[in-house]
Order: structure tokens, then C-alpha cells, then sequence
């Protein structure tokens, strides 16, 4: 009904600009048979016919004409909407276009300043000065250099499609905004539509910029209430801002033209703004200076250096309970097979409605409403908590390293005081929603929610296996994170490459494990110079972030009596990985080989009394299944011993007789 009612108005509108045209053809076909020395008599019947007309098509319209919006909008005199006609004119009518070429003597057929100031009664000098809103709003621009009196001008071609009807976007504009129309219903923006309410109220608009949220949600709420609001939103990332200040300075006046005619607004993704340079960040100033129109900002660092007005609206993510709601409406009848799965779900992953929407999407893609599934309700729970942690899988800067997870509870040798602590690291993380929300510490204090541990031993013990397990039992991905290379001599880049993996990570849950800690960590809380005082605030840093981050972070060390006791407090579990005794190395060499290696006799008390850690123990039985492969036999304790020695070269270490006689 809508496209119809469109289609209507559409005709209506080319009837209009014909006849209107038509008006100015008759006013300057007129002084040609002035000229001549015709009488004007049956001109002015036609005007006074023509003018009627129009009337009558307007009447007919359910919104007025696009000549007569372009009027009331940019303000222009009766002299100014003829000058308008007369440029769109000579581009849409010949005969218009051949009486103009008459009249200024066969030169041309683009009219001139000397014959619109010489054939409307209406005319004056003001209308072409420089500030006028025809060239103010840039809806002429001049095609030649002549003397002023005699330069020709040409409407430009946005304009003239806007006067035809047609929504055209200048190609200036296309080239670096595009629009932005979907978004998910179940954005909550009450703030947002009433912060546009108010400023399309306002002449003087300020700029709205909108904090608190991811950068996708600040997107799409904005997109969402400005739909709802009826205008139309263009997304503009500021790395494609002209790099010239006049080019910028044309993007502008276009966009002000635009946006004035058609009801845009420009939104500004600020969320690369810290990698923006001087000369960018100056040139975003002037840009949002320079528009006249709304603008939204999505970006939560103060702008500096800006006059314009600011109202900032401060948004907060989504709840846990409403993230709930919103998983059940979108799974529709999938929730119901999760018994008490959309629980962990919720607790563990931080979805936006737009993220929801998606994952939701895409498992009633894989199990539809209409499939019977009543025999997979855990292949469903497995499903959905995959897609979750594949959506919000980091994209971790180069220092970071995903380890995919292989090691399970069995295939950790530990003392059971240790296997239970990181059993306890488990249950922190699993429980933590319960213990937080629910059961409301987090309202008590929301400084220490993050989870965190410490992982101390010598390299080889384990400690990367543990964070394996962990990563197996929660079912979460696990990113290496190794400190020595994250650590800069610079000021401020440490806590740069930080903030980096933290802000990537965030929302995602992932188990980051930050290796080799002693590159950072130390005893610093004794400050001897500059160097030191810099080191303490990039611990303090880390363990900020560390606390802050809604998921599990790990740290390692081969040597945690260097660690200062002040930073260990705020780590809230602490494993002490013991080098392996005779027993812990027998049952590591028990499960070291896989069920379908074939070995030989393998006297397991006797390889236990090598004197190393795991790590090297896995080393050694690898490459004895190298020889053994190649001489298509099975592992051999021949083969270990000739392994254990080259272990033991690397190691720059000494077989004892006992050990050289396995």
C-alpha cells in the first residue's frame, strides 16, 4: 500500500517540476518576443494558467513537492527557486535549453548570472553573493572563470535527481558512508530516541554521543532509533575522512545539503580512535564542527579540543536476567531442551541482542522448529555452547597464541592438595554468575570479581598442561599469552599491548594465560629509580585488568619467590607445581604414550628414576617413538635410553649411574 501511495506522489512530483519549468520557459520565451515586438498579453494568461495548475497538482499530493521542500528548507527567495528551476531546466527541457542559448547569443546553453539578474522581475544581487543559500548549500556551483557577470552555472546533480523525486545519495557521500538499516527489536532505546527527539528540535544541534557499550551495540541502537525515529543513518569510520582539509571541507557542505533535504544522520564509529593520528583527530574536530545536522558519536573517550555541544548517553549492557529473556524469545523451541543450560550459557558468555539474534539464527538453521529432536537435547547444549564461543572468539594481537586443548584430568599428574585446587578454579568460574548476581556479592563490592591464579614451578612441571585441563573442563577456548614479548621499554606501550588483549577478550570468557610472568612481575615495591616506578604501574595494570576481566586469567613463573608478596595478595588462587618425585614420574611415564603406540617391555620403575621433569619426560618418549617408527618396531627401553641421553645433552645435565642404566 506503502510503494503505491509512493508511486503516486512520485508521478505527482515530475507533473509538478514539468509544469513549474514550464513557468520559467513561458517568462524567458517572453523576452525573446518582446524582443520582437510582441505583445505579453497571452504570456501572462499562460503564467497566470500555469500557476493554477500547480496549484491544483500540490492540492493533489499527499507531502509537498521536492522544488518546494528544497525552498522551505535551505529558506530561498521566489528569484532563488527560479534560478533553481532554470539550472534544473536546461538539463530536463531542449526547448528551455535552446531559448536560453538565444537569449545570451548562441554562447551557451548553461544560463548565466547576467540573464537571470536581467530576466526576473524578482531578481537581486544577493542571490549570487557567495553567502546565499544557493551557494551556501553549494546547490550551484560555477563552471567557468569568466567575469563574474558573466559566469555560467550548473545545478548539481544530487539536486537535480532530489527535484525528479528520486532519493539519490551524492557519489562524494557514497564513497566513504554507507547505510546502516538492520538492527535486532530487542534494543532497548529509550535514551537514544529521546536524545533525537530533542536535538531535531534544537537549531543549534548538539553532538550525541553515546558510552558504555560495545561498539556494535552503541551501532545498532543507534540505527534502531533513528528507524524508529524516521531519519535515515550513514555510518562514517573516520580512517576514510578525506586526507585534504578542502576535499573535507566539499564532503561536508554535500553532506549538509543531504542530510538537510532528506532527513540524515550521520553516526561516527569512534571505535579505532585511539589509533587515529594527530592530523585525523583534527580532521574529525573540524568535521563535526562543521555539520549542521545530527550526529552520534559511539565512542567512550572525551573528545578534546571540541566547541560543539556534547549530551552523552551512558548506556549499560544488557543485564543478565534480559540477556536470558532474550535467549528464550529468539531459541524459541529449542529453549525448552536445555534443562537449565541457557543458565551456564548466560553466566558464561556477555551477548548483545544483535549476538544473541545471531547464535539463535544459526542453531534453528541446524535443529528447525519443525525437526523432532527429542534424542538430541545435548547434542543442542553442545551445539549452542560452541557456536557461543566461536561468536565471541577474540581476535588477540600477534603476542597471543590460541592452544587448542587436548589434556584432560587423567592425563595430569599432580598431588591431590593441587588437583583439587584447580578443581576449585572450576567451580569459581562455573558458579561465579550464582555467587555474583544472584546470590549478591557483586553489589557488596565490585572490586576482585575477576577470577585468577597464580601458576608457580619449575618449566616442565605442568603448568601449561593444567590450564589445558581447565580449558577442556569449561569447554573454553585458551589463549598463550607471553608476557616477556608484551612487555615494552617504551612508557605506556606495556600497558597499550594490555589493554589490547584485554579489551579483544572481553565478553568472549576465553582462559588467557599470561606466560613467563617474571618479565614483568618482581620484587619492584621498592622503588630505586624511574625504571622501577613505571615497572609497578604496569603490575598494577596487569592485576587491574586482571580483576576487571570477566573470565579466568593464569599467570606463570618458573620462579615465585621473586614475585613481590604485595601483588601475590591480589592474585585469588596461587598452585605450586612441585618438581616430580620418584612415585609423580612413574605415573607420568605410565600414561605418557598413547593407547596405539605399541611399545616393548617398557620397565616404567626404571624410567622413573630419571631425574626430570614432565615436560622432558614427553620429549624423551616422542623421540624414541621417532626411532622406533623408523625401524617399524615397537618403543623399546633401548630406545628411551638413547632418547634420555640426548635429553640430557640438551639439558647440559648428567646422567647418575643409576639413571645411565635404565
Amino acid at each position: 500500500m506503502k510503494a503505491n501511495a509512493d508511486d503516486i506522489w512520485l508521478k505527482k512530483n515530475q507533473q509538478y517540476l514539468v509544469e513549474a519549468i514550464k513557468l520559467v520557459r513561458i517568462e524567458l520565451s517572453g523576452l525573446l518576443t518582446k524582443e520582437r515586438g510582441h505583445d505579453n498579453a497571452e504570456m501572462l494568461n499562460e503564467l497566470s494558467i500555469g500557476y493554477a495548475t500547480l496549484l491544483k497538482i500540490e492540492n493533489e499530493m499527499t507531502s509537498m513537492p521536492a522544488i518546494q521542500k528544497l525552498t522551505s528548507t535551505f529558506n530561498l527567495s521566489f528569484f532563488e527557486k527560479k534560478i533553481i528551476l532554470l539550472a534544473a531546466g536546461v538539463e530536463l527541457d531542449a526547448d528551455l535549453a535552446s531559448i536560453v542559448q538565444q537569449l545570451q547569443g548562441g554562447s551557451s546553453i548553461l544560463p548565466n548570472y547576467s540573464l537571470v539578474l536581467g530576466a526576473f522581475a524578482e531578481s537581486h544581487w544577493s542571490a549570487l553573493s557567495p553567502e546565499s543559500p544557493l551557494f551556501q548549500w553549494h546547490l550551484l556551483k560555477v563552471s567557468d572563470q569568466n567575469l563574474l557577470i558573466q559566469s555560467s552555472f550548473i545545478i548539481e546533480e544530487d539536486i537535480l535527481h532530489y527535484l525528479t523525486g528520486l532519493q539519490y545519495l551524492s557519489p562524494k557521500l557514497k564513497e566513504i558512508v554507507f547505510p546502516i538499516t538492520t538492527f535486532s527489536e530487542c534494543f532497548e532505546i529509550e535514551e537514544i530516541s529521546t536524545a533525537l527527539n530533542q536535538a531535531g528540535l534544537l537549531e543549534s544541534k548538539p553532538l550525541l554521543q553515546i558510552t558504555g557499550i560495545s561498539a556494535e551495540e552503541k551501532m545498532w541502537m543507534a540505527a534502531k532509533a533513528c528507524i524508529d525515529m524516521q531519519y535515515d543513518m550513514y555510518r562514517l569510520n573516520p580512517f576514510d575522512m578525506p586526507n585534504q582539509k578542502h576535499d573535507l571541507i566539499d564532503w561536508v557542505s554535500v553532506w549538509n545539503r543531504n542530510a538537510a533535504l532528506s532527513d540524515m544522520v550521520l553516526y561516527i564509529d569512534g571505535a579505532l580512535y585511539s589509533d587515529l593520528d594527530y592530523s585525523q583527530r583534527h580532521h574529525l574536530i573540524f568535521l563535526i564542527e562543521r555539520i549542521k545536522g545530527i550526529v552520534i558519536l559511539g565512542m567512550d573517550q572525551v573528545l578534546k579540543g571540541l566547541v560543539r555541544p556534547v549530551e552523552k548517553i551512558e548506556l549499560r549492557p544488557l543485564s543478565k536476567k534480559k540477556q536470558y529473556s532474550i535467549w528464550k524469545e529468539h531459541l524459541g523451541s529449542i529453549a525448552h531442551m536445555l534443562n537449565g543450560h541457557l543458565d551456564a550459557i548466560v553466566a558464561q558468555f556477555d551477548l548483545n541482542a544483535s549476538a544473541i539474534q545471531k547464535v539463535s539464527a544459526k542453531m534453528l538453521t541446524l535443529y528447525p522448529p519443525e525437526k523432532s529432536m527429542e534424542t538430541f537435547h545435548e547434542n543442542v547444549r553442545q551445539q549452542l555452547w560452541q557456536y557461543c564461543v566461536e561468536y565471541t572468539r577474540p581476535e588477540l594481537i600477534s603476542t597471543a597464541q590460541r592452544i587448542l586443548p587436548l589434556a584432560g584430568w587423567d592425563d595430569l599428574v599432580l598431588p591431590s592438595m593441587e588437583k583439587s585446587v584447580l578443581a576449585e578454579i572450576a567451580i569459581h568460574v562455573r558458579q561465579r554468575q550464582k555467587v555474583y548476581d544472584e546470590w549478591g556479592f557483586a553489589s557488596k563490592s565490585n572490586r576482585g570479581l575477576g577470577i585468577s591464579a597464580l601458576f608457580a614451578g619449575e618449566s616442565g612441571t605442568g603448568k601449561t598442561m593444567a590450564t589445558e585441563v581447565l580449558a577442556n573442563e569449561l569447554h573454553m577456548d585458551l589463549f598463550r599469552i607471553d608476557l616477556s614479548q608484551v612487555v615494552n621499554k617504551y612508557i605506556g606501550e606495556t600497558e597499550k599491548n594490555l589493554s589490547q588483549i584485554f579489551d579483544a577478550a572481553e565478553g568472549s570468557g576465553a582462559i588467557l594465560l599470561f606466560d613467563e610472568a617474571d618479565a614483568l612481575f618482581g620484587k619492584r615495591s621498592e622503588v630505586k629509580d624511574s625504571h622501577d616506578r613505571y615497572s609497578n604501574i604496569e603490575v598494577s595494570y596487569l592485576l587491574q585488568r586482571m580483576e576487571e576481566y570477566k573470565g579466568l586469567t593464569i599467570l606463570t613463573t618458573n620462579m615465585k619467590n621473586s614475585l613481590d608478596k604485595a601483588f601475590m595478595r591480589r592474585i585469588r588462587f596461587v598452585i605450586q607445581f612441585p618438581f616430580p618425585d620418584l612415585n609423580m614420574r612413574a605415573e607420568i611415564w605410565k600414561r605418557i604414550f598413547p593407547s596405539s603406540t605399541p611399545t616393548d617391555s617398557l620397565d616404567i620403575q626404571k624410567l622413573a628414576t630419571l631425574n626430570i621433569a614432565g615436560g622432558n619426560i614427553r620429549n624423551i618418549a616422542l623421540h624414541a617413538a621417532f626411532m622406533a617408527a623408523e625401524k617399524n618396531k615397537p618403543v623399546s627401553m633401548s630406545d628411551l635410553q638413547q632418547a634420555a641421553k640426548k635429553e640430557y645433552l640438551k639439558l647440559e645435565k648428567n646422567m647418575s649411574l643409576s639413571e645411565n642404566m635404565i
